[in-house]
């Protein structure tokens, strides 16, 4: 039978943003708590990325010191929500968000576009 969230955590308010999930109970580190996105490759035509979220991805916040990670399932290119550290009951879960391109920075990218020039052989000048 579906479940949309593990019986371990819920949805509720977030001091980070919004909505966020947290633990019903103490997970230990390395769980894997279910999937968070599904690859659909006739959904990557509309959506630049090509997953669909399920409660448990589209819930979830970012944080610079996570206690989650994605893992991709080599076979179906589903992601899965792992802990990467002991959550205590009612903490909240987080992941440090990797699955969007970064924009680079207007001076990352005019680096990038430059490094061809300031690589390539001088030339001799008579």
């Amino acid at each position: 039978m579906y479940k949309p969230l593990p019986k371990n955590v819920t949805i509720k308010k977030s001091s980070v943003d919004g909505l966020g999930v947290f633990a019903t109970e103490d997970i230990k580190q390395l769980s894997i708590l279910g999937v968070s996105h599904v690859k659909d490759s006739k959904l990557a035509r509309a959506n630049r990325d090509g997953y669909w979220r399920t409660p448990l991805g589209g819930f979830i916040n970012h944080s610079t010191h996570p206690n989650c990670k994605k893992s991709e399932n080599q076979f179906t290119k589903n992601l899965y929500l792992m802990t990467i550290k002991d959550i205590k009951k009612g903490e909240e879960l987080t992941v440090y968000y990797t699955l969007y391109p970064m924009i680079k920075s207007y001076s990352e990218q005019m680096q990038d576009d430059l490094e061809p020039i300031m690589t390539a052989p001088m030339m001799e000048m008579e």
